[in-house]
């Protein structure tokens, strides 16, 4: 991987952990040397995948997700997956009664709200 390519996605995974901290969750962050998911919700319920990248296609999105499912199955969760493209806002997909679907911040705080107990 690229220099440029690790540093966009460590930035990534510090903007997503701000968004998150700032809805008001109580989130970890991996070190970055370790396999697996990024990010992990209090109660560790949802683990988070961060992708951060300059264009955003469908085909990516299905491999992200794809590999935040794998990830969360590893850690006994549910996945959350976050990315975001140049210049576009933060997009979450979560799976909701066995169907995947995609929110923006504001619906991912409300999904969230709904589904993480309070620590």
């Amino acid at each position: 991987m690229a220099a440029t390519s690790t540093h966009k996605g460590s930035a990534g995974e510090r903007e997503a952990l701000a968004i998150l901290r700032n809805l008001g969750f109580t989130v970890t962050r991996r070190p970055r040397y370790t396999q697996g998911h990024d990010l992990t919700l209090a109660g560790g319920l949802h683990v988070v995948e961060v992708k951060r990248h300059a264009t955003v296609t469908p085909g990516k999105v299905n491999k992200w997700w794809a590999q935040a499912c794998r990830q969360a199955e590893v850690a006994d969760a549910l996945p959350l997956l976050l990315y975001r493209g140049d210049r576009q806002p933060w997009t979450a997909v979560v799976e909701v009664d066995g169907e995947r679907i995609t929110l923006d911040v504001d619906g991912l705080r409300q999904f969230l709200d709904s589904v993480v107990p309070c620590f």
